[in-house]
């Protein structure tokens, strides 16, 4: 059963961290996030961040468009990313975040790049 978690928007709006409270008797997470993205990735972002199994700091990966502006939302580039859990520092989570992004990218998008940190707080 996945516990309750409040997103505090306004952290995320002001400063693109955002922290996840979940119950009690478990850690809350923080979720680092680049200001300017699209609402919808935003909502991927957060909804991975909640539900996920956390162990050790997570990455989200996607492919970067250069055609893109800042905010717009792509669905084809959002359904290329890739989330990934249980590493030690953020080096080692962006880089199996980013391999695994690489995997799945479309020909025609740039290489991935990695946009959310996740880790306990």
């Amino acid at each position: 059963m996945t516990p309750f978690v409040k997103i505090v928007t306004t952290a995320l709006a002001l400063s693109g961290w955002a922290t996840l409270a979940a119950a009690s008797d478990a850690p809350a997470r923080v979720l680092q996030i680049p200001p300017g993205l699209c609402p919808q990735t935003i909502a991927t972002m957060t909804d991975w961040a909640r539900t996920t199994q956390l162990t050790g700091i997570g990455a989200f990966s996607l492919p970067f468009d250069p055609e893109a502006k800042i905010g717009d939302c792509d669905t084809v580039t959002l359904a290329q990313g890739s989330a990934v859990t249980g590493y030690a520092t953020n080096q080692d989570a962006a880089n199996a975040a980013i391999a695994a992004c690489e995997t799945t990218r479309a020909a025609g998008l740039g290489e991935c790049r990695v946009y959310a940190y996740l880790r306990q707080q």
